[in-house]
């Protein structure tokens, strides 16, 4: 038996925050508590604080055992984010040590948390205070009691605890006042079976009637207790009209609907007491613990007392209802603004029709009561049928027999032939969210405290977006509300929701998801019994079919009467005679019906034409018995003189144009499409109502899908003049769109006045949409491209007035688009024409091309707001686009900008940020438009959308728990992505040992020595840190449209490389362990394992033929099996340079490529003749072959490279602009993109059918990241060094290069100045040291470093005499004398890993040295007594030591802690990584360089940021450094340019704030205004207000800001003369 205990979260304290730029001052707040790893319940936000209090935030659980673990997790709620919200820090604990542990007064114990992510990643973050205590049966008795109290007092809120149910029962069953109650009850129940009986005298009465009695039954035969007593007493005064059944009836008509009214809500009283008594949807326990009963008997009981006045003096009445579930809460204006965001899709029912009263109530009947019942585990009613047998009609029945007892939570319902009807399955969950938000005000809150805590959730996935937007919301309101009865979804029509393949995905989360919903909300689908929908629904128990016979008596009893009531109409609206048409006439055509209510339908509207009694007989003579073709043939030959050409083709046009539209056409929105003076359609359609569903001023539809499929068919009306050619009606619909789109475009259209802000948040934005955009202009905006493609091959009509409309008003078209979000089917519009459309040869497709890569690359703002479209994107694009020249001269008020990389468009389409480290494999997924990247240091798996969504993460991220992950790759079906984990791979790492002597990487271990004699006062020493887990890896796989996670971590072993099998069956493997295995995906199991690498398998293909699989591994050997026979097929084939690090099969399976890590190159193996050829020298760390087999990509130091796959020539790149080794590249399906992943933490997208990238090289600067900048003594020079070599010295006034690049040694990495400004020292990769003159060129060479490494750096300095230089190379420190090179001293004890940094005091007396082992050691070289040393813990990596210039009063250091420590500190600075200090020359200021690309300067003192942060780098910040003035600081970073900021700049140039921030592309101001977007190929080498310098080897960007407007004057970049 499960035990309940009372949880309570109370406060935090000494919570870390440190937000860099991203987020806010102080953070937003909240707690989401586990049991065993699911989550049980989630804290309120409370923001913009450090020290949160929830007050009576108590919650219960309930455990079998005392050993449940309890997780806690404290987040920033980061609601415009989308990466999710930051973990700050997480603890865990057992039930029963949490109970040991919290004190009896209440006031909670302390959790203290650890950081789970980033560099705080199991550092102490904070501690949480919570409570629990058990719920002993004397508390259980209280809370009952209690509740008693607050029921009989009928007060609200006494009981403020709900207890769950589970095992926690109470003893109700021998309770006082029960026979009374029953009595009563019965009375009701003999009074609601008098109205039940009389049947069809009271068909509008009788359903609810009916639902009444069914309901009170129940509880009557189940027994209640005295606290209904009340509103039963209340029934049975009220229908005290029921006197006699010969009476009623005359007394009951001319009241008929007050008398409804009553029974309706007499329903909803049948409902509150089934819940009250816990016969309903909820547990057994709550009738004793509500705390709102009372109010809510109160409001029914004065419901019924109202309507039973109204009846008693014969009054007509308003509505009056009183909902059990009501809650007096008033939609506020943000959460109207939250639930605009949902973008719900439009379901207008008003053309929708009922069931004729009095039929249909059979099935009607059963379906209501199916829904308002409980059904064992089942939620969901599938009710299915043929087509036209009344499914929609009765489903609308349902749904407004429930909105009338307000308890419709949504109708959706779907139309083939209606793109507006919704075929995305994301979009049926957002409006189902919507529907139900605004059905409920408590789901309203929950739905927008769900977008509020995660803005992105209406746009994650499909998995994600349901549990966000609908199971969460729903289960938290079932939960503070349970007595609230059912709430019914309505899906109709689900077989019309797109085709099998788009619904696939809504199929399988019905089946899979929607049984976790409460069980109180109750779904009703219908459906036709297709197979993708019968089949998974059958299988599951949660799903319960109901058939539709067409046959049963009743559906037959219920056409005649459908028949004779609509007979009677035409009888009474033509003056017919009473007795007409007869019962024999009305029983043929219900034979003729088959039972099919659509023929039903069309034969009334038929015969309800001019001359009925010639209509029907017609019908009754044609033959028509259960043939839709031919009454569908008889109903348009009698509808007009299809003999007139001019009525044919006017009626031929327009009833293909309503079959053929991809959504309902208004009359005017017609004539506009096919051309016809204004009337035309409404002319034509009056003629044609027998098959269409219209009326003036409304959206014309046809009856049903069955009359498009006649029309349409050639073999079925193909030789009848209303037969619709599918191909040439298109060709009309296509043309009209283009008429349109030429006619109605214009220049801000919408009139946006303000370009600052987000078309989502402009304040009357339906208005403008409304009424600026006309119906015809939305439509062929969105479907031009549909009908072109419907039309067929090229037409020459077509092609010039497509040509002119791109031509002219493709601009003006974006606008419209963006502000009905939908810019992605700009793109996909144009691809279709450029693929299919347009000749080779034709110069219109240049054109085109270019406008399709203007909406990728500028994407983002266009989606963001329409004006955007000019000032950024079109101000931004090359001045060579053809996009450019067309509408330049249109735009002259525009911003312009100079610089190396405006002329043309480079290969760069974007730059995907969303890893925390370096990526580690990226995938295009078989679509073309997703990607998946893995992180190997950040456990991050991230599914991207190529180019058409705004910040681009499609479904956030995917965490795991296995170390890191080392590989991604999707299903060549479509269906899923699969990831590898385990340790992360370094580069670093591969070495040719074998699996003995290498084993997985580790890294080693902090170690710390405690010692104490500095004269300075130090930082407290952290505390030793637990051990690390044990990595374990395997492997993932996620169900690509929904985001479920199919399987997690399958597998045993640490995984770095995967391949999936063509068929997307199998997987295999490679490991750290040298073995390459094989997995089913079936059944997750090991098929086989295949040994023989003696050292880590790096690269593992499958051959497209499915039969060879190939491995390669850091043994440097090369190895093929047979997957047919499982055994070995050849090798090991030997390379030449080391590890082979990627491995790729050509798509004809001929060959296999393979690079090489060490020495570079690729090579070629034939398969069938085993020879080998080089195909290039070139470094490539991961290949990738196109599919069609006839280029190679290879990424290696920072560069990308394409091959001609035959003669290795390069046809493409080197595209620059990674910062680091590029270690994934794949190749797009269509192979005109390039995805990577480098160890830089960025994806990028690259053309890959532009050769030219950004030009580097072209000016002097650095070609990879930035390691060190330094300030000449008298500040005239800056001196800069790089991974790449070369050392360069520039003017640090003009920019220009003094001196250098010299390439002294390998890989310079630390520099200074001595003190008589021309002497550098420099260290190096290796351990190397020299100094160099740079005015001189003279070299001096200190050392020659280690033979026995090659990795580790020397990290040098002067002293202040400059004639000693200090260095540190691997964990030693040593002194050597700067003029001859010999060593002085070497300092012990030594470090226990690599120094990184080192100082030397002003002064000469200290040295300091901070390395990987996490300390600072200081030596006091003079002191009296000998060198003397102390050691200053730290808790993670140093980064960087520095004494303050006054005599190194003062030392500071960084930390991977993410802090900047000084005497007073730590300060917590930044949320990841201080990277670099420097003091300025008072002392009073501290500079720091920052992992996120930007600098803040401190107060030395109190650490509090004076400035800052300045943006401008792209990559991290590795080192920084103050000009003598104080007045400048320069710095290095890894995106290769060096910049130069003035700190005490007033004046800024025009359109500029001093201090712009960027996210995410856009430059704000101050306020968070949308500026400008900026295109990552100009970022890097922008000149920001402060850099009076930047050097770059790929030159500088500058923007002239002087005619740029924005904001409220942003029109005015539109010159007006160009008006249309």
């Amino acid at each position: 038996m499960s035990s309940g205990y009372l949880f309570s979260v109370k406060t935090a304290s000494g919570v870390q925050w440190n937000p860099g730029h991203r987020h806010g001052d102080k953070p937003n707040l909240y707690v989401k508590i586990y049991q065993d790893g699911e989550q049980i319940h989630r804290t309120q936000t409370v923001s913009r604080t450090i020290e949160p209090r929830w007050e009576g935030d108590l919650f219960t659980l309930s455990s079998t055992t005392t050993g449940a673990v309890i997780s806690v997790k404290l987040l920033h709620d980061a609601t415009l984010s989308m990466l999710g919200d930051p973990c700050l820090g997480t603890a865990q604990i057992r039930l029963d040590e949490l109970l040991g542990l919290c004190p009896a007064d209440g006031s909670g114990k302390e959790l203290h948390l650890v950081g789970a992510e980033g560099a705080q990643k199991g550092q102490p973050t904070g501690v949480l205070y919570v409570g629990v205590e058990r719920i002993s049966q004397g508390q259980l008795k209280s809370m009952t009691e209690e509740a008693h109290t607050s029921i009989t007092n009928l007060s609200v809120g006494s009981a403020e605890v709900l207890v769950k149910t589970g095992d926690l029962t109470a003893d109700t069953s021998s309770l006082p006042g029960v026979e009374p109650l029953v009595s009563s009850l019965k009375t009701v129940l003999e009074k609601l079976d008098i109205i039940v009986k009389l049947g069809d005298q009271l068909s509008q009465i009788h359903p609810y009637a009916s639902t009444a009695w069914k309901i009170l039954t129940l509880v009557y035969e189940e027994g209640t207790d005295e606290k209904a007593s009340q509103l039963v007493d209340t029934m049975v005064e009220v229908y005290s009209f029921v006197e006699d059944v010969d009476f009623l009836p005359a007394k009951i008509k001319p009241l008929e609907n007050v008398i409804q009214l009553i029974v309706k809500q007499t329903v909803e009283c049948a409902i509150f007491i089934r819940e009250y008594v816990s016969h309903g949807f909820s547990g057994r326990l709550q009738r004793d613990t509500l705390s709102n009963t009372g109010q809510k008997i109160d409001g029914l009981s004065q419901a019924l007392r109202e309507l039973k006045a109204s009846f008693d003096h014969s009054l007509a009445v308003q509505s009056v209802f009183f909902s059990a579930k009501t809650v007096n809460t008033v939609e506020s204006l943000a959460q109207a603004e939250k639930l605009k965001s949902l973008n719900p899709l439009t379901m207008d029912a008003s053309s929708r029709s009922e069931c004729l009263a009095g039929t249909r109530q059979d099935i009607v009947s059963c379906v209501t009561e199916w829904l308002l019942t409980t059904s064992g585990n089942s939620n969901i009613l599938w009710l299915y049928g043929p087509p036209g047998s009344g499914k929609s009609t009765i489903s609308t029945t349902i749904s407004e027999y429930f909105r009338d007892l307000h308890r419709l939570g949504a109708f959706l319902f779907f139309d083939r032939n209606s793109t507006a009807a919704g075929s995305s399955p994301g979009s049926i969950i957002c409006t189902l969210a919507h529907q139900l938000a605004e059905s409920d005000a408590r789901i309203r809150a929950a739905v927008c405290d769900a977008i509020a805590a995660d803005a992105a959730c209406v746009t994650a996935p499909l998995l994600s977006r349901f549990r966000q937007l609908l199971l969460n919301p729903l289960l938290k309101v079932a939960g503070e509300d349970q007595d609230r009865g059912p709430t019914v979804i309505v899906l109709d029509a689900l077989d019309e929701c797109g085709d099998p393949t788009s619904r696939q995905a809504l199929v399988s989360l019905i089946v899979n998801e929607f049984h976790n919903l409460p069980s109180a909300f109750r779904i009703l689908i219908t459906s036709r019994p297709d197979s993708d929908i019968a089949s998974p629904f059958s299988q599951k128990s949660h799903i319960a079919p109901m058939s539709l016979d067409v046959t049963s008596d009743s559906t037959k009893a219920d056409i005649v009467a459908y028949l004779r009531f609509n007979m009677q109409s035409i009888c009474n609206n033509k003056h017919l005679d009473p007795d007409w048409p007869g019962d024999p006439a009305i029983e043929t055509l219900a034979a003729y019906s088959g039972g099919l209510f659509i023929w039903v339908v069309t034969a009334c509207k038929f015969i309800g034409g001019f001359d009925p009694r010639e209509q029907l007989a017609t019908i009754l003579a044609s033959g028509v018995a259960d043939d839709l073709d031919e009454l569908y043939t008889v109903a348009l030959r009698s509808s007009g003189d299809w003999r007139n050409e001019t009525f044919a083709s006017t009626a031929r046009a327009v009833l293909g144009a309503i079959v053929l539209s991809k959504r309902p056409l208004i009359d005017s929105a017609l004539d506009e499409l096919l051309g016809f003076p204004r009337g035309r359609a409404a002319q034509v359609l009056g003629y044609l109502r027998c098959v269409v569903q219209w009326n003036p001023g409304s959206s014309a539809k046809i009856l049903h899908t069955s009359f498009a499929d006649y029309i349409t068919d050639p073999q079925r009306s193909g030789e009848k003049p209303w037969f619709c050619d599918a191909q040439a009606q298109s060709k009309t619909l296509a043309l009209g769109c283009l008429r349109v789109l030429s006619s109605q475009l214009r220049f801000n259209i919408c009139n946006i006045e303000d370009s600052h802000i987000p078309t989502w948040e402009i304040s009357d934005y339906s208005y403008r949409v409304v009424n600026f955009i006309s119906r015809e202009l939305e439509y062929a905006s969105f479907f031009w491209a549909n009908h072109l493609w419907e039309a067929g091959g090229s037409d020459d009509e077509i092609l010039v007035q497509l040509k002119e409309f791109i031509r002219d008003k493709f601009l003006y078209w974006l606008e419209v688009l963006c502000m009905k979000f939908k810019v992605s089917l700009a793109k996909s519009s144009l691809q279709f024409v450029d693929q299919t459309y347009i000749k080779a040869d034709d110069p219109f497709r240049d054109f085109l091309r270019d406008a399709i890569r203007f909406l990728t690359v500028f994407n983002d703002p266009i989606n963001r707001n329409p004006a955007h479209i000019y000032i950024s994107a079109l101000g931004f694009t090359p001045r060579k686009s053809l996009i450019r020249k067309q509408f330049e001269s249109r735009f002259p008020s525009k911003l312009h900008f100079t610089g190396s990389s405006g002329d043309h468009w480079i290969s760069l389409l974007n730059v995907l940020d969303g890893h925390f480290d370096w990526v580690s494999s990226v995938a295009f997924a078989p679509d073309g438009e997703t990607i998946a990247s893995g992180g190997a240091q950040d456990a991050r798996v991230v599914i991207w959308f190529a180019g058409d969504r705004d910040r681009n993460i499609l479904g956030g991220v995917k965490e795991i728990d296995a170390g890191g992950v080392n590989a991604v790759a999707f299903l060549p079906n479509g269906h899923g992505v699969v990831a590898g984990t385990g340790t992360p791979l370094l580069f670093a790492h591969l070495t040719a040992k074998t699996v003995a002597e290498a084993g997985p990487p580790i890294i080693e271990a902090n170690y710390e020595i405690d010692l104490s004699g500095l004269g300075i006062e130090l930082p407290e020493t952290e505390p030793d840190k637990e051990p690390e887990p044990e990595v374990k890896g395997g492997f993932y796989l996620w169900d690509l449209k929904t985001g479920t996670l199919v399987t997690g971590r399958f597998g045993d072993g640490d995984i770095i490389a995967i391949a999936v099998s063509p068929d997307s069956q199998h997987i295999a493997t490679g490991s750290y362990d040298g073995v390459v295995r094989l997995w089913c995906l079936d059944t997750y199991s090991l098929v086989h394992s295949f040994s023989g690498h003696t050292s880590w398998v790096l690269s593992v293909a499958i051959s497209p033929d499915g039969q060879l699989l190939a491995s390669s591994s850091s043994d440097g050997t090369l190895r093929v099996w047979d997957l047919e026979t499982n055994s070995k097929f050849a090798g090991p084939i030997y390379g030449e340079n080391g590890p082979i690090i990627s491995v790729c099969f050509s798509p004809d399976s001929k060959y296999i490529a393979f690079a090489f890590q060490h020495g570079g190159g690729i090579r070629v193996w034939n398969c069938e003749t085993a020879v080998i050829r080089t195909l290039t020298t070139d470094l490539a760390l991961s290949i990738a072959i196109s599919s069609d087999g006839t280029r190679i990509a290879g990424g290696g130091d920072r560069t990308v490279q394409i091959w001609d796959f035959d003669t290795g020539a390069l046809v493409a790149g080197p595209f620059e602009g990674h910062t680091a080794l590029v270690v994934s590249v794949a190749f797009s399906p269509d192979n005109r993109r390039l995805v990577t992943g480098s160890e830089d933490h960025s994806v990028r997208v690259w053309d890959a059918e532009i050769g030219t990238t950004q030009p580097s090289g072209q000016f002097p600067g650095h070609l990879s990241g930035v390691q060190c900048v330094s300030y000449s003594p008298d500040g005239q020079y800056i001196a800069s060094t790089s991974l790449d070599k070369p050392v360069h010295v520039w003017d640090s006034t003009t920019g220009a290069l003094i001196a250098g690049p010299i390439s002294m040694v390998f890989g310079v990495l630390s520099l200074a100045f001595a003190c008589e400004g021309e002497q550098i020292v420099c260290g190096s990769l290796g351990g190397k040291i020299l100094t160099w003159n740079f005015k001189t060129g003279a070299v001096v060479k200190i050392s020659d470093g280690y033979t026995d490494t090659t990795t580790s750096v020397a990290i040098v300095t002067f002293s202040p005499e400059a004639d000693v230089i200090l260095s540190g190379v691997g964990k030693a420190l040593s002194i050597w004398d700067s003029n001859t090179g010999a060593l002085l001293y070497m300092p012990n004890p030594r470090h226990t890993a690599d120094i990184v940094c080192v100082s030397y005091s002003s002064s000469g007396r200290h040295i300091a040295s901070g390395s990987m082992d996490s300390t600072v050691r200081v030596w006091n070289i003079k002191a009296p007594d000998g060198v003397t040393c102390n050691v200053l813990n730290h808790p993670d990596f140093v980064r960087s030591v520095v004494f303050s210039p006054d005599e190194g009063k003062r030392l500071a250091t960084a930390c991977d802690d993410d802090t900047g420590t000084l005497v007073g500190g730590p300060f917590f600075v930044h949320r990841d990584w201080v990277l670099s200090l420097a003091y300025s020359p008072d002392a009073k200021q501290l500079a720091c360089g920052l992992d996120d690309g930007t600098i803040k300067l401190l107060d030395s003192e109190s650490g509090a940021v004076l400035a800052g942060p300045f943006e401008g780098h792209v990559a991290q910040v590795s080192s920084v450094a103050f000009a003598p003035t104080g007045t400048q600081v320069v710095s290095g970073s890894w995106d290769s340019t060096i910049r130069v900021w003035n700190l005490h700049t007033e004046s800024v140039p025009d359109g500029w704030e001093l201090d712009p921030r960027f996210q995410d592309g856009w430059m704000l101001d101050s306020a968070s205004s949308l500026i400008m977007w900026i295109p990552p190929w100009i970022r890097k080498t922008l000149l920001m207000p402060r850099n009076s310098l930047l050097m770059s080897s790929e030159g500088k960007t500058t923007l002239d800001l002087v005619h740029f407007v924005h904001g409220k004057d942003w029109q005015k970049c539109f010159d007006t003369s160009n008006l249309d």
